[in-house]
């Protein structure tokens, strides 16, 4: 590859290959170094590393670093009958697996011109999803603005494939320098528009509307606020049940939400109300078991299930600050599903974590309502096991990570690395477990409560016994449960 930048890090310089891809540093000092290679159009063949990690001792020759040139996808989205639509919003998505949970990742979203083409460059090779949407632009106005005019003719959003469902879709094996096409067919419908007013609105301050019509829809339109009054409009909405919500900051930063259920029906929807308010804080209690000496270490997570949230960085994740007098906080919750992880210091466990009558260990799932938010009781023990041991031969590598399931599939999985071969598990619950070894490159399933029971069915069987080490031996790696 010629002309590519060339780095030795840190403090080695960088240079340029030549005609024949070649590159060399002199006159270095022994150590530790990382060398990193870029060019325009091309990406690191793995996404993980920054570069080659070379231990210099003496010279070394015929060193090889690998680009994988980047691809892309084309395509036209054209109603039945066959006519371009144009400002369609077409997304390109990444299947993967984040915590052991599988989801899709916006990577990369563009619009049709006005032949209803569109093109996405600059992807790494792998297999995506293709999404195409309704248009998307957010305006604002002051005065009477708006518009009175009828509603464009919409579509509900599909992936490449036809299917409605991210599951079912059918995805683009994109190979490194290839460009493949995906073209799209939609079905144009009447469509409406809703007016309303936010109260509780901060004058001449931007806020953005979502009309969702389910935890798996991006909630894209077409809408504009009156800038002084919060008066909203959102155009092109088809019939159906939506959930409408309205984000603004408030004077110190912080977020504020509203929201409303809201039916569609053969016509526009005038008038409606929603108020913004601060979302509450998800408060909940810690009590530690087993020795009268121990202050809770403890920490929750949680990760939004909704698809839109997902999108804001600082929405997503939420974690709890430190436990204060046997309680903890999570400030600004909105209402929604979560994935709930909880994290313990060093010598505790989870025994158990309920929000009302929900089993927080097992469902590993929490739902927050529309105003008051349930209660979270934690508690924890000091009593835990360990699982501790090492891999053959074959398997001496730290690439292989091991993944502790209990047999009951009534709390979440324990995950470890080998560290020289050899693997710790500390502070497990009691119990009977499966224990699984795998690449930890492979993408396992293992937070949703359905893979966890499937996964209980297979791997080496493992007893932890309360403040005992159990030692394992492991041979080789496992296959996942289908």
């Amino acid at each position: 590859m010629r002309y590519a930048q060339v780095a030795l890090l840190p403090s080695g310089g960088e240079t340029q290959t030549d005609a024949a891809g070649a590159f060399q540093f002199t006159d270095l000092a022994p150590g530790e170094y990382i060398l990193a290679a870029g060019k325009a159009g091309f990406v690191s063949q793995d996404e993980e590393e920054v570069g080659l990690a070379v231990n210099l001792t003496e010279s070394r020759e015929k060193v090889v670093i690998r680009l994988l040139p980047l691809a892309s996808i084309r395509g036209k989205v054209a109603d039945d009958s066959g006519d371009a639509v144009e400002g369609a919003t077409v997304i390109a998505m990444a299947s993967g697996v984040r915590q052991g949970r599988r989801g899709t990742q916006l990577i990369q979203a563009v619009q049709t011109n006005d032949r209803g083409e569109y093109r996405i460059g600059s992807l790494r090779p792998g297999k995506y999803l293709i999404r195409v949407d309704n248009p998307t632009a957010h305006g604002g106005f002051y005065g009477k603005g708006g518009t009175t005019l009828p509603s464009p003719d919409s579509f509900a959003p599909l992936f490449y494939g036809g299917s409605r469902d991210a599951a079912q879709a059918t995805p683009l094996d994109l190979q490194a320098g290839a460009e493949a096409r995906a073209d799209v067919p939609v079905v144009l419908r009447p469509a409406h528009t809703i007016r309303g007013r936010m109260a509780g609105y901060r004058p001449h301050t931007g806020a953005v509307l979502q009309l969702s019509a389910g935890e798996s829809d991006l909630g894209l339109n077409v809408s504009s606020i009156e800038f002084n009054t919060g008066r909203f409009e959102i155009r092109g909405v088809l019939d159906g049940a939506y959930r409408l919500r309205a984000y603004q900051s408030g004077e110190g930063g912080e977020m504020r939400i509203a929201e409303g259920d809201i039916e569609v029906s053969g016509k526009d929807v005038e008038d409606f109300a929603i108020t913004l308010v601060a979302p509450p804080a998800l408060r909940g209690t810690v009590v530690v078991q087993g020795s009268a000496e121990s202050e809770a270490d403890f920490w929750v997570q949680l990760q939004t299930r909704d698809a839109f949230v997902a999108l804001n960085n600082q929405l997503d994740s939420l974690r709890s600050g430190e436990v204060t007098d046997g309680g903890f906080e999570i400030a600004s919750v909105f209402p929604g599903k979560y994935w709930v992880d909880f994290h313990t210091g060093e010598g505790q466990y989870v025994a158990s974590a309920r929000a009302g009558q929900n089993d927080l260990l097992a469902t590993q799932e929490l739902i927050v309502p529309s105003g008051a938010l349930p209660a979270i009781e934690v508690v924890l023990r000091t009593d835990g096991g360990a699982v501790t041991g090492t891999v053959g031969v074959a398997l001496a590598t730290d690439e292989v990570a091991l993944l502790l399931v209990p047999e009951a599939c009534n709390r979440p999985a324990e995950i470890a690395a080998l560290e020289q071969g050899a693997f710790r598990i500390p502070d497990v619950a009691p119990g009977r477990y499966r224990l699984y070894a795998w690449k930890s490159v492979f993408e396992v399933e293992y937070g949703a409560p359905a893979r966890l029971c499937a996964l209980a069915r297979g791997g080496v069987p493992v007893e932890v016994i309360a403040g005992k080490e159990t030692k394992i031996q492991v041979e080789k790696l496992m296959e996942e449960p289908k």
